[in-house]
């Protein structure tokens, strides 16, 4: 088990145009808090806007739902 040290995980989205600032903190740093931020962001941006990611090399997103 990894210690972290009392550091908490932030994922943060940007609305280019608008400047706004999407963002969740989360106690821990698994994928599966990645995937709950996904649904956050879908509910930030209005319909019918596309979306684009860009992912760092961190791996949170590309492991297994563990």
């Amino acid at each position: 088990m990894v210690n972290r040290d009392g550091t908490i995980t932030l994922c943060a989205a940007l609305k280019i145009l608008t400047r706004e600032e999407i963002e969740k903190c989360m106690p821990k740093h698994r994928n599966i808090e990645f995937l709950g931020f996904l649904p956050w962001i879908n509910r930030e941006v209005p319909k019918g806007l596309q979306i684009h990611f860009i992912l760092n090399n961190y791996g949170t997103h590309e492991r297994s739902n563990v």
